[in-house]
């Protein structure tokens, strides 16, 4: 890994989130969110070096325009920037050679694959930040989802299927259920007793006592 290029610690969507319900109506010092995606490359496997070069693009071109980055999921980053009729297509040609330049560079293979539609997405805000909101509400689920403990996933689930659901399912009768083989033995420490006082039941091979 290069010594010469720091990490990035970046602010995450929920932080965005937030910058974009404290702004005035009409917004003035940024205009819009450029949403920066690279989902459609395989970065399973992506080096370190990738994804310090990925952020560090994105900063660069975000300080020449005084914007700021955000870190919305693992291969999008957001831009916040103030976007005008004199700069905007500039901004769009900087960014998506940023972009390219990056593929080429670490996924020369996929390099004539990519659809650059994909790549950019521009969100006015003095239009649509509603749908700027929307998008950033969902992100922000979908992280405190997965970040999510697993036992509390599975306590959700369980919670899932209620008592009614399960009625529902034994209404259905015994012919749609399994059918066990029940073998009762008695238990080695009652062998002198007339009735076993402890009983085990063979289900499918597995003693359960």
């Amino acid at each position: 890994m290069a010594a010469d290029i720091p990490k990035y610690d970046l602010p995450d969507a929920a932080v965005l989130l937030d910058r974009l319900k404290a702004m005035p109506d009409p917004p003035s010092e940024f205009t819009a969110v450029m949403v920066l995606s690279l989902s459609m490359l395989p970065v399973a496997e992506a080096s370190d070096d990738f994804w310090l070069d990925f952020d560090r693009s994105i900063v660069e071109f975000s300080d020449r325009y005084l914007g700021k980055v955000f870190g919305l999921a693992a291969t999008e980053r957001g831009v916040l920037i103030k976007i005008t009729d004199y700069n905007q297509v500039g901004i769009n040609s900087d960014v998506k050679v940023a972009l390219l330049r990056l593929i080429q560079e670490h996924f020369p293979d996929n390099f004539g694959m990519v659809d650059q539609s994909r790549l950019v997405r521009t969100i006015d805000l003095r239009f649509k930040i509603a749908t700027a909101q929307k998008m950033l509400e969902r992100l922000v689920v979908t992280k405190d989802e997965e970040s999510r403990p697993s036992s509390t996933r599975c306590d959700a689930f369980r919670k899932a299927i209620s008592v009614p659901s399960f009625r529902s399912v034994m209404k259905l009768g015994r012919r749609s259920l399994p059918r066990f083989s029940f073998a009762i033995r008695k238990s080695p420490l009652s062998k002198k007793a007339k009735h076993p006082t402890k009983s085990c039941m063979n289900i499918s091979s597995a003693w359960i006592c």
